[in-house]
């Protein structure tokens, strides 16, 4: 009996964690650069706030929707940037014997509060569709109904 109820409530589990991620609807837009450079990385420390860099050695920061340069102290191409917090940053480059910098500053402002009578987008959004979500529905029925039976029986 136990292999049963384990299995039924494996396979519930499953569903219910696997398919809103494999199923969630998204798209992807573009954002204007303001370098001709190739980009090489980037890393979002919030929605609102990120770091991308790139060739020549340049730097942009994400922050009220757009991206801006930010004045460097390298030419060297830089290949990754890590953010610790929005205040403390790493990038690591190539040319010459490697670079490396390291950012520390003043931390983006908090998110202004929308105005009274306004309101905030939803930030996550949890979507199943329908067929999915009636499964779920049945297989969740058939696992009260099983266990129920059996309970019944004993």
């Amino acid at each position: 009996m136990f292999p049963v109820r384990f299995f039924a409530f494996a396979v519930l589990i499953i569903l219910l964690v696997g398919i809103p991620a494999a199923n969630a609807q998204g798209s992807w837009s573009t954002a204007t650069s303001p370098t001709g450079e190739i980009l090489l990385s980037v890393f979002m420390v919030s929605a609102s706030d990120g770091w991308a860099v790139g060739g020549n050695g340049v730097i942009l920061h994400y922050s009220g929707g757009s991206w801006s340069v930010v004045t460097s102290p390298t030419t060297d191409n830089l290949r990754s940037v890590f953010m610790v917090s929005a205040s403390d940053g790493w990038a690591v480059g190539f040319g010459g014997p490697g670079t490396i910098l390291h950012y520390t500053g003043p931390a983006p402002p908090p998110p202004v509060a929308p105005p009274v009578g306004g309101s905030m987008a939803p930030v996550n959004k949890l979507a199943v569709s329908a067929p999915y979500l009636s499964l779920l529905v049945l297989i969740g029925a058939a696992i009260v109904a099983v266990a129920t039976k059996r309970k019944r029986k004993a």
